[in-house]
Parts: C-alpha cells; structure tokens; sequence
C-alpha cells in the first residue's frame, strides 16, 4: 500500500510469525529418554537394533546387567505413494467421464470446471506415482553395493535420475537386457510427466486437441488427463510389483526385504485389477509390462 505522497516500499518477504515445522533433523534430538509411553510400531514399521544399540555387562558381582535399548524404526512410504496414486486416479476417472458426458458448446462452464477437476486430480497421480518410484529406489539403493566408480561417474556427469534409478533397478534384481531397456524408457517417460507438474513452465504456448472433445485446449489438460494419469500409476505399480520377485540372492539384505514386503504391494494390484483390469501379463515372466504416458506435442 502508499500514502499520499510518499511510497512505502518493502521488497523483503513477511511470513506468518510462530509458525514452526518439525524436520528430520529437529526432531532426531528428541530421542527415547525422553519418551514415557513406549515406541508405536504400527503395519508397515520395521523395528531394528543399530551396531551398539544392545549392551549386556557384567558388574563386579557377577550380575549380568542389560543397559537400556536402543531401537531404529524405519517406515516405507512407497506403499502409500502407490495407494495416493490409485485414489487421485479414481477421482480423475469420475471427472474424465463428467468431461465426456457434457458437451462444450452448450456447456462451457461444466466442461471447464470437469477438465480443471480432471486436470488436478491426474497431475497428483502422476506425481505419487513418480514419487512411489523414488522411494522405493531409496529403499533398494541402501540394500545394495554400488561401485564407487559408478557413483562418482554419477556426480561428474550429472546423470539424470531416472538413468540412476534404472542401473540401480539393473544391480538389483533380475533383468535381462530387454527388460532394462523396457525400465529406462518408462522411468525416463515417468519423470519427464513429473518434471512438468513440480516445475511448471510458465510461457503460452499454441493450443492442442483434446483427444476427445475435438477442441483446443490448453496442454496441461491432456497432459495430465486421465488416460496418462493410468499410464503413469499402472507403470508405476507394475514396475516395483514386477521388480519385488526379481531380487538378487547375492544382496541377503535386499531379497530378506523385498519377501517381506511383498504382502504390501498385492492389496494394490488386486486393487487395480478389479478397476481397470489385469496390471501385467504373468504368461512372460521375462518382459517387463507397462505402458508410457504420450506426451502431447507442444
């Protein structure tokens, strides 16, 4: 705002003061000798004990005595993308279909307010489904040995991450040739969808049609329709479901998870499968199924 005769300029930001978030960091000072009610291990948790985390001595009677216990929680979120995915896919299928059920000429406000719907609900599953994909390379990358060579060729030339995921997918589990191919394309077609909705271009670019409207429409609206939202989500949960029985005797630590994570992922895949029909052919155990979302010419 101004004054009559004189500006009151202020290029600083102005946050909301007293509000505080709870990272990673802060809250790791807050351990168990603190806590009074026990450690909550809901489905999912895995509890461990670090190097040193169980002590046993003896005093100078004799006694054996147990120092207090350390323990490690650790909570896998893939699942919960996949499942974040599956809802935001279910909400852009009622809105594609209200798209498809209106017609723009008579309708123009409807089928606006529909394709926004879609649009939000479509970008958000793509994006839970990319996000699912990261975190359970996180997962498999700390159950692994990647050669120092490897990760320093990583830094030097800037390798995009979805070649990383892919040659950690590759070190991982059971592959072969044609099925890492098939696993850097669709990661490579997962992240450039999810590149566009977490960095968005702001410049204007020509309309394109709408697959089935027939009409111009702003990219983003087939981009992040339903039918690449699908796409996006089955390749997603095709891939990891796909990838969990594959695993490599030779990494104990990684084929010990992924069995005991694998009752995690069937509830999903029953899931899809009652929707949208089979997820991936199980007559070629060899090839790896999905399919990319298309990209609309821009």
């Amino acid at each position: 705002m101004t004054r009559k005769g004189k500006e009151n300029v202020n290029d600083s930001a102005s946050l909301p003061s007293g509000v505080t978030m709870n990272d990673k960091n802060s809250l790791e000072g807050k351990n168990s000798e603190h806590q009074t009610g026990g450690v909550f291990i809901g489905e999912g948790t895995r509890i461990s004990i670090p190097k040193g985390g169980l002590t046993i001595r003896m005093d100078s009677d004799g006694e054996l005595i147990v120092d207090p216990v350390t323990v490690h929680v650790q909570f896998d979120t893939w699942p919960m993308w996949l499942q974040l995915g599956l809802e935001h896919l279910a909400e852009a299928n009622r809105r594609h279909i209200a798209v498809l059920d209106t017609s723009p000429g008579l309708y123009p406000k409807e089928v606006g307010r529909s394709l926004e719907a879609e649009f939000k609900a479509g970008m958000q599953a793509i994006v839970a489904g990319g996000i699912a994909i990261d975190a359970f390379y996180a997962a498999v990358k700390e159950r692994i040995d990647i050669p120092e060579k490897t990760k320093n060729a990583w830094r030097e030339n800037r390798t995009a991450r979805d070649r990383q995921i892919a040659e950690v997918m590759r070190l991982a589990f059971n592959m072969d040739s044609k099925g890492v191919v098939q696993v850097q394309q669709l990661l490579k077609e997962i992240m450039r969808f999810r590149g566009w909705a977490v960095h968005p271009s702001a410049r204007s670019a020509e309309p394109v049609q709408h697959p089935e409207l027939g009409v111009g429409v702003e990219w983003r609206f087939v981009a992040f329709g339903f039918q690449n939202a699908q796409s996006a989500v089955r390749v997603s949960l095709a891939l990891i479901a796909q990838m969990l029985p594959r695993s490599r005797k030779k990494y104990a630590q990684l084929d010990e998870y992924c069995r005991a994570v694998s009752s995690r992922i069937h509830p999903l895949v029953s899931e899809w499968e009652g929707l949208y029909g089979e997820l991936f052919s199980r007559s070629d155990a060899s090839e790896l199924r999905g399919k990319r979302p298309i990209a609309p010419n821009r």
